[in-house]
């Protein structure tokens, strides 16, 4: 049963760092297009 908890606390971390990687990258992005001209 504890494996069901370790693999969902693993699915949110995933999912945070992919979330926060995603808003990091949009960001860098569209800054980064709208420097370069």
């Amino acid at each position: 049963m504890e494996d069901n908890l370790v693999q969902k606390e693993l699915l949110y971390l995933f999912g945070g760092i992919v979330a926060i990687g995603a808003a990091g990258f949009l960001a860098w992005f569209r800054s980064g297009r709208r420097g370069d001209g």
